[in-house]
């Protein structure tokens, strides 16, 4: 079986989703660091820098269809 990552794919994704329901510019009270307090730590236990990772990540195979 190869390991081609869809499981850090999925959950990059299911991150991301959270974060634009969630996430508002200019307002404190829902900038990325609340929204990883408050929504994402709880549920996934990472850590701040992992989720910025995630939210840089974007699925190859999304990519590659587009294309």
């Amino acid at each position: 079986m190869a390991y081609n990552k869809s499981g850090y794919y999925k959950r990059a994704k299911a991150i991301q989703e959270l974060t634009a329901k969630y996430y508002e510019p200019e307002r404190q009270d829902r900038c990325y660091k609340q929204v990883w307090r408050k929504h994402i730590y709880p549920v996934f236990g990472i850590c701040y820098n992992t989720f910025l990772r995630y939210m840089k990540t974007a699925d190859p195979c999304e990519n590659q269809s587009a294309n």
